[in-house]
């Protein structure tokens, strides 16, 4: 499996991701335990699959091998902390796992998995807004204000800044 792409599981967020990145014009895989969520991914031009994504084995099978990304999306911090730790021996350039309890960001971190927390990031963007800032980038921003926010974002969902 040669994509640029990879996203494993996370039923909504993982399909979601796979829509919107297909969009982009780069290849991008969709493995997924539920049907209709690989149904849906594949119908917005994913390379979707079923997968039994409780074995190993079964990424194995797929035939993972260098991804330049690899996204762990599914509902559970477990999961995707061992599906992401599996990926990178698989050699993927990135590796990056939803957290979806903020108090897992530093075992992401200390495996060398980059995290994102919704619940932190969502903190961070309310906060924004109640100060006044602009909360969603817009084409028009400057590539520095992107890296800048990016960066920002970065040290705020691994529980760095003032969140």
């Amino acid at each position: 499996m040669n994509h640029d792409t990879i996203i494993i599981g996370g039923r909504g967020v993982g399909e979601t991701l796979a829509e919107e990145l297909s969009d982009g014009g780069g290849e991008v895989a969709f493995l997924g335990e539920d049907h209709r969520a690989v149904e849906r991914a594949e119908a917005a031009g994913a390379d979707a699959r079923v997968v039994d994504l409780r074995s190993g084995s079964a990424l194995d099978r797929e035939g993972l091998d260098g991804p330049a990304v690899v996204i762990a999306a599914s509902r559970e911090d477990r999961r995707n902390l061992l599906v992401a730790q599996l990926v990178r021996v698989r050699r993927a350039d990135r590796v990056i796992a939803l957290v979806n309890d903020p108090e897992n960001v530093d075992a992401f971190d200390d495996a060398g998995v980059e995290p994102v927390c919704a619940s932190t990031a969502l903190a961070s963007a309310l906060d924004r807004k109640r100060r006044g800032e602009e909360v969603f980038e817009t084409e028009e921003d400057s590539e520095d204000h992107r890296r800048s926010t990016n960066e920002d974002e970065r040290l705020r969902s691994r529980g760095g800044g003032d969140a």
